[in-house]
């Protein structure tokens, strides 16, 4: 049988701008959190790759090089890279 499915998806938002995070196991799925960046002094441009490291950490970059490591126990918050 196939492998089952992860129970999370990462994405860009709707404006590129932000992490949304899809569960999976809802019926229909729907989103379950939507992740930002680190504040600067100036926008992070859009959302460019997305990356999960691990059962809990995803990992995200932004246009202007940003790099965000995020925490899934605790949704919302970044943790500097």
């Amino acid at each position: 049988p196939p492998p089952p499915l992860p129970p999370l998806v990462a994405l860009p938002s709707e404006d590129a701008t932000e992490v949304s995070l899809v569960d999976l196991r809802q019926q229909p799925a729907a989103e379950a959190a939507r992740l930002l960046p680190i504040a600067t002094r100036e926008r992070a441009g859009m959302l460019m790759c997305l990356h999960f490291l691990g059962e809990h950490d995803l990992l995200a970059g932004w246009e202007d090089g940003t790099l965000q490591r995020f925490d899934l126990r605790a949704p919302g918050r970044a943790i500097g890279c």
